[in-house]
């Protein structure tokens, strides 16, 4: 709880409001929390040699930093707005991927990418750190949508008008839909190069 809050506070920009000066800070505090979560996960991650929970860390950091972002700016202005609706699509898709990637390394019981940066903790430390900054790029749209002062509020469900809004939400719901068709194949067997006959 204690370090939700510090995020949370972290992600926030406190008197200074909403505006442009609002979501450079935020990217940027968004940004040192994404690479920070990785850094300290590297730690047992190095001493035990192990990869099993490296794209468990990456996605649900996704999910947590859109989460504590909508928290700290907007959490007290409504549920059916366009903050909401891009920090909720943010936040499954991060626990999804963090389920499916998980299940995946349990079931194969090794990722092949580490074989040479398991043993190196220099090399293993670059792959953290290239995740932390992956996990910021997946976070910008909840951070950015979340610090910008404009924000309006989603249709009623039955105003099926066609905006931007209604196609972007359709195009995430599609892509929830046509994902796991892609990727779940995969955790009844190992990889094979050119013989995935997944969606992908």
């Amino acid at each position: 709880v204690a370090q939700n809050m510090t995020m949370t506070t972290l992600l926030g920009c406190g008197s200074s409001g909403a505006g442009t000066g609002c979501a450079l800070l935020t990217l940027g505090r968004g940004l040192a929390c994404s690479l920070a979560v990785q850094w300290v996960l590297f730690i047992p991650a190095a001493f035990f040699r192990t990869e099993k929970f490296y794209d468990l860390a990456g996605a649900s950091t996704t999910a947590a930093i859109a989460a504590l972002a909508w928290e700290a700016h907007h959490a007290d202005r409504g549920w059916w707005n366009r903050r909401f609706v891009v920090s909720a699509m943010v936040i499954g898709w991060g626990l999804r991927l963090s389920i499916f990637l998980f299940r995946r390394i349990l079931a194969h019981g090794k990722d092949s990418r580490f074989d040479k940066a398991r043993n190196s903790p220099v090399l293993f430390f670059v792959f953290w750190t290239i995740q932390g900054v992956w996990v910021f790029l997946n976070s910008v749209p909840a951070l950015l949508t979340n610090s910008l002062p404009n924000d309006e509020p989603f249709p009623a469900m039955s105003d099926v008008a066609g905006t931007h809004q209604e196609w972007s939400l359709v195009a995430g719901v599609l892509g929830w839909l046509v994902g796991p068709s892609g990727t779940f194949p995969s955790l009844t067997r190992p990889p094979t190069p050119r013989r995935d006959r997944s969606l992908w």
